[in-house]
């Protein structure tokens, strides 16, 4: 089940899309500290960056902890994005199939301007659900590889600090 905020489906929870901003922020200052970690006396860069990334390492064993919980929403927008697919393929074809009862004389132009109406109707709704599932599943997928892939680069990039001076 998905969560609500503000009456919008939610495909993130905010719990995780918080992990995800912390995680971002610790890989953010470890790249600046990259940048930064010469100008400081080595013992402070190496002891600053063994937080930042203890720190990157617990976020992502958080985010981890939700894999299970992502891979199961994944699985559920993909069956929903399939139902509207197989529910988009029937709108289409019942469109398709007034308009040629119309241009046989079955319907008269206003039984046809009347269904012709319903149906298009319900081919947009079908094509705004399956615009909504399209990317939720995208975004599911995107967090998925976050969580599967975590920064080990950053998480085990050590600063090696250049020759530390007062001025810096």
């Amino acid at each position: 089940m998905t969560a609500e905020h503000g009456g919008q489906d939610l495909v993130i929870p905010d719990a995780i899309r918080a992990l995800l901003e912390r995680r971002a922020q610790y890989m953010e200052w470890l790249a600046k500290l990259e940048d930064l970690g010469g100008k400081y006396r080595p013992e402070v860069a190496k002891r600053v960056g063994a937080d930042y990334r203890d720190r990157l390492r617990g976020v992502e064993g958080e985010l981890h902890g939700h894999k299970e919980e992502l891979d199961s929403s994944l699985l559920q927008r993909k069956q929903q994005l399939s139902e509207f697919e197989e529910r988009h393929e029937v709108c289409a074809a019942e469109l398709e199939e007034a308009e040629l009862r119309h241009q046989v004389g079955e319907f008269d132009e206003g039984e046809w301007g009347s269904r012709k109406e319903a149906h298009e109707r319900d081919l947009a709704d079908v094509v705004r659900a399956l615009d909504v599932q399209r990317e939720a599943v995208a975004e599911l997928g995107a967090v998925l590889l976050q969580v599967t892939a975590p920064s080990e680069a950053a998480a085990t990039r050590h600063v090696e600090p250049g020759a530390w001076t007062e001025s810096g």
